[in-house]
């Protein structure tokens, strides 16, 4: 069912198989995940110090011929009683959790902005996570892949590919493919200076996180979702089928209010519903947010929302009015309309108390782990008679463990939360 594979990080042609004796794996979104490999030490092909090295192998797990897993193997030890080989791996994310926007990014070829200073402009989000790209994994490519048609006629600002086929990941601009009717093309206002070396993962998650407002409800951000799959020579102008195959791993950008994607998980059915908790401490009134700046001269906003949906940003509490109170820095932030942004997203979170019900897939069962993927809405039935749950619920995180059998246990929030 299940085949683990390697590679080397910089070209990511596939050495080998690794045999295991356990494995688990998760995918979190809007994070890295990670990914547990435990294999004997008496493998006849395990060839450690040579082709599997610490921080430079790729790792690849498929279930069923499909990939369900991609990263790097960052750690390794070896249990000598237990003659196992255990490697750690964390999601191909965490690469760019290791580099950083400095001196040595160069130009945008189009007249938009100069990466090497700021974004001179009130820009798309899309363009300001391109920038990003090229300061940490490769080059603005000028080839398009056959049939992919180019936005201007040098080719240079061609749409869904970016960088070329030796960069780490591919990056799918635009809206989410699968899911037209969302536009996450907002425009951003933000400044990278050179000197600041900005974390190149840490700079797209803030963005991923912010949210519009009630007037315009689809300036969010996104959920950060990772595909993988074989390449073809629509991949890679230099593909040749007598290479050893090579996967690509394509980052896409998800809807922030999840994607319905028809499972239902009912329990007895499904899946297993082994408990459920009600969380009201996350509840939120009134949302002050602080940014930069010292004293008087601190960036500062607070927003309440009446029942209506009304924001009001700035405003005292109104009187008789019985208020939960939160406030977060955000050392970081320079732009009002990023605070705000900051604000928004406190607000959303606390806006609900939270319900968690405990959910794992039946092993064997109609759902398995390759028809549910962070960032989908799935429906929740559960009714033990005290309680009763029928509802949409957003996959925040899945970790699946394959020894004797295999284990899936999703983590949900409430779908209203986002």
């Amino acid at each position: 069912m299940y085949q683990v594979l390697y590679a080397n990080l910089n070209d990511r042609y596939i050495i080998n198989e690794l045999p295991f004796v356990e494995l688990s794996w998760s995918r979190v979104v809007n994070a890295c995940g990670s990914a547990s490999i435990k294999v004997p030490l008496d493998a006849g092909n395990l060839r450690i110090g040579k082709e599997i090295k610490p921080g430079r192998t790729a790792i690849y797990i498929l279930r069923d011929g499909n990939f369900v897993w991609e990263g790097i193997a960052w750690t390794w030890d070896a249990d000598l009683g237990n003659n196992t080989f255990n490697m750690n791996c964390e999601g191909i994310w965490s690469y760019f959790k290791h580099r950083y926007r400095g001196y040595y990014t160069a130009e945008h070829l189009g007249s938009v902005y100069t990466a090497k200073q700021r974004f001179q402009n009130r820009i798309a989000m899309d363009q300001v996570i391109e920038c990003l790209w090229e300061s940490a994994d490769g080059r603005w490519s000028t080839q398009i892949p056959p049939d992919h048609p180019a936005e201007d006629e040098t080719g240079a600002l061609a749409r869904g590919y970016y960088g070329d086929f030796r960069g780490l990941l591919q990056f799918k601009q635009g809206k989410d493919y699968a899911h037209d009717e969302w536009n996450w093309g907002m425009k951003r206002d933000r400044r990278y200076w050179a000197y600041e070396h900005k974390q190149v993962a840490e700079t797209v998650e803030q963005l991923a996180e912010l949210r519009g407002n009630v007037v315009n409800p689809n300036d969010d951000g996104f959920d950060i979702l990772f595909e993988t799959r074989w390449a073809n020579e629509r991949d890679d102008w230099d593909w040749d089928p007598s290479f050893p195959p090579k996967p690509v791993t394509i980052m896409r950008f998800g809807n922030p209010n999840g994607n319905k994607n028809g499972v239902i998980l009912e329990h007895g059915r499904t899946a297993q519903i082994e408990a459920c908790t009600a969380d009201a401490t996350n509840l939120v009134d009134f949302a002050t947010t602080t940014g930069a700046g010292e004293g008087n001269e601190m960036l500062v906003d607070s927003l309440s929302i009446d029942k209506d949906g009304n924001e009001h940003f700035n405003e005292p509490i109104p009187q008789g009015m019985t208020a939960l109170e939160t406030v977060e820095s955000y050392t970081d932030v320079t732009e009002d309309d990023t605070l705000r942004d900051k604000c928004r997203n406190t607000s959303r979170l606390g806006s609900v108390p939270i319900v968690i019900p405990t959910v794992s897939l039946i092993d064997g069962g109609p759902v398995d782990p390759t028809m549910v993927n962070v960032g989908d809405l799935v429906v929740v039935r559960w009714n033990p008679g005290f309680f009763n749950i029928n509802d949409w619920y957003k996959v925040t995180q899945m970790d699946v463990s394959v020894a004797d059998g295999e284990e899936c246990k999703l983590t949900l929030a409430n779908a209203e939360v986002f």
